[in-house]
């Protein structure tokens, strides 16, 4: 597996070119990953939420939070809580249309003509960043540790969605 692109810009900015080196070791992170925990059409959307928390996060702890993607630092709190309610509920579903409109959100989906659950604009990455963090603080592990730990472990030991 090779990445074929990382990014791509329609309109560079100061914002998104800052971000690009965060994007870099985002998307490598996958490639690392999925070594690790091999990519199937039955993935479910806690495998897919931390996979993309997972990346976002080894990008931070490598170049600051300033690297940040927009799905992360642009998510108010009630979305936040809007997607964590929604995703919560469906960790478990499969299908890649299904998951997806977890990780885009509804109006991806709707663009897509995708089921839509009500999850907001890149809802799975928020929640998929965070709940990594929260992994993070309740264990004190490593990001570097947390690449190789599986979806399911880091979901129930992060206590994210038990609040």
């Amino acid at each position: 597996m090779q990445p074929r692109f990382v990014v791509q810009y329609d309109t560079p900015t100061p914002r998104n070119l800052r971000s690009l080196e965060g994007m870099i070791i985002h998307e490598m992170n996958h490639l690392v990953r999925l070594r690790v925990f091999p990519w199937s059409m039955s993935v479910s959307v806690g495998d897919y939420i931390i996979h993309e928390g997972v990346a976002e996060s080894f990008a931070a702890a490598l170049y600051g939070e300033e690297v940040l993607g927009h799905y992360v630092t642009e998510f108010d709190d009630s979305q936040l809580a809007t997607a964590k309610r929604i995703i919560g509920a469906g960790l478990d579903e499969t299908g890649f249309d299904v998951i997806r409109s977890y990780i885009f959100g509804d109006h991806w989906a709707r663009k897509l003509g995708l089921p839509q659950f009500g999850v907001p604009n890149y809802g799975g990455y928020a929640i998929g960043y965070w709940v990594v963090q929260a992994y993070l603080k309740q264990t004190g592990r490593s990001i570097e540790e947390t690449t190789f730990t599986s979806a399911q472990e880091i979901i129930e030991a992060s206590g994210f969605f038990d609040e």
